[in-house]
């Protein structure tokens, strides 16, 4: 990512925030078995995920389209994905409960953005 962020690509990557928001929000919320949790999580990821890839709720990212998942990956209930600078989770990876992880990027805005 560039040192600057134009306004479209600010707004682009709002409106991606907005939305994997309100899908974590029910995914949250609900009683969902393993696959009905990866489905959302795909959506989320705009991603495929392996069926060996086990998730516990609750689950938390700011963004979620920058989460890369292997195979055989299992995430404990509470986890906290930061991944604005992407989280890439090879194979065989296993987070505890309430695990954090976080690659973030500044961006830096134009101040035409603001104004």
């Amino acid at each position: 990512m560039s040192d600057k962020i134009h306004h479209t690509e600010l707004a682009q990557l709002d409106q991606v925030i907005q939305e994997n928001m309100n899908l974590l929000q029910e995914l949250n919320h609900g009683a969902y078995n393993h696959e009905r949790i990866r489905d959302y999580l795909e959506k989320i990821t705009a991603t495929k995920l392996d069926p060996s890839v086990e998730v516990r709720l609750p689950f938390y990212t700011d963004y979620g389209r920058n989460i890369h998942f292997g195979k055989n990956i299992f995430i404990n209930q509470g986890v906290t994905l930061v991944d604005l600078g992407g989280i890439y989770l090879g194979d065989h990876v296993l987070l505890g409960p309430k695990a954090p992880l976080f690659q973030s990027t500044i961006l830096l805005i134009p101040k035409s953005v603001g104004e």
